[in-house]
């Protein structure tokens, strides 16, 4: 998948009821014990899981995320070709283990090397996107697909749906009410954030175009409401609810806003300055500008509870210079 369209995927944070998607589960769910099966729903029909998995293979970083969260290596997991040369992101290193890396291909995921981690548990969601796809996976263990009709699982979603196959269901909420907890903790020590305009940008350099996330239900967009936030009425208006909108630089005042984070896409920051009207922006004369890389992108349009962490440490300073406290 291109980077310019994984950047911009839909998400959401907010936290989704799990009865439609675990049934006939116990949250003691001990390796080797005698248990009834798991039935877990997801968009191609239900994985039925015996026993606690033991070599589980995750073919997404939100999935791998979710193992990490939860203090379980993965036996392999898929590189993602938008995260650095080890294909993991700066969140993951201090988690990971000796897991097996597995590398795909231009004509798709690579079953054999899949299949010879003799995995009992695949995790997949877009990467296995396609029935086709999803078949040849569950034919090698039981598979796991996207859990519901978003184009990216909810990140407390997938947790207490891992936590409840592992047998981690009290540790996953732990983990779900301390990253809410976070979010809420700035949004009481910034109080000034309420009411604030906040706008998730990147600037193709290849295209010369500008696109920003207008959709006030996307994955980013929710983080900014959880703090208070909105995006802007212009925004949202001029979209008219295709999510995205795509403009010239010559109309970069579209992005004026409090809060501005930009990818420079193909470029480097100070290359955003030289467009006509950037440094002009409310956003970066006041201190409330980003331009980031790909990783806070990611963190914040495919979330989990260790990216949220990272991304709510990274992005910081520029919430206390839209708070008036620089």
């Amino acid at each position: 998948m291109r980077a310019t369209q994984r950047a911009i995927m839909y998400v959401t944070l907010s936290i989704a009821t799990l009865a439609t998607a675990v049934s006939c589960g116990s949250s003691d769910r001990d390796a080797g014990a005698e248990t009834a099966p798991l039935s877990v729903e997801h968009r191609f029909g239900a994985a039925e899981i015996i026993g606690q998995p033991q070599r589980v293979v995750a073919l997404s970083s939100q999935w791998l995320d979710a193992l990490l969260a939860l203090d379980v290596q993965p036996v392999a997991y898929l590189e993602d070709p938008l995260a650095g040369d080890d294909g993991l992101y700066v969140w993951q290193h201090p988690h990971i283990g000796d897991a097996d890396a597995i590398t795909a291909s231009d004509t798709g995921l690579p079953l054999e090397r899949i299949a010879a981690a003799e995995p009992d548990l695949i995790l997949a969601d877009y990467s296995a996107g396609e029935q086709q796809v999803y078949d040849q996976l569950n034919a090698i263990a039981p598979t796991i697909g996207m859990l519901g009709d978003e184009q990216v699982d909810p990140w407390d979603k997938q947790l207490r749906v891992i936590g409840e196959i592992l047998g981690k269901t009290a540790q996953a909420d732990e983990i779900i009410d301390r990253v809410n907890n976070e979010i809420t903790a700035i949004a009481s020590e910034l109080p000034e954030l309420a009411g604030k305009t906040a706008v998730l940008s990147q600037f193709m350099f290849d295209s010369d175009q500008i696109v920003a996330v207008a959709d006030p239900e996307d994955g980013a967009s929710t983080l900014f409401y959880a703090l208070g936030m909105a995006l802007p009425d212009h925004l949202v208006t001029e979209a008219a609810g295709t999510g995205r909108l795509i403009v010239s630089p010559e109309r970069v005042d579209i992005l004026r806003s409090d809060l501005l984070i930009t990818w420079p896409n193909g470029g480097d920051p100070e290359e955003l300055m030289q467009i006509p009207g950037f440094s002009d922006l409310p956003s970066v004369q006041g201190g409330g500008f980003a331009a980031v890389d790909i990783e806070t992108v990611i963190a914040l349009n495919t979330p989990s509870a260790l990216s949220t962490e990272w991304v709510l440490s990274s992005l910081r300073p520029q919430l206390e210079c839209v708070s008036g406290r620089c």
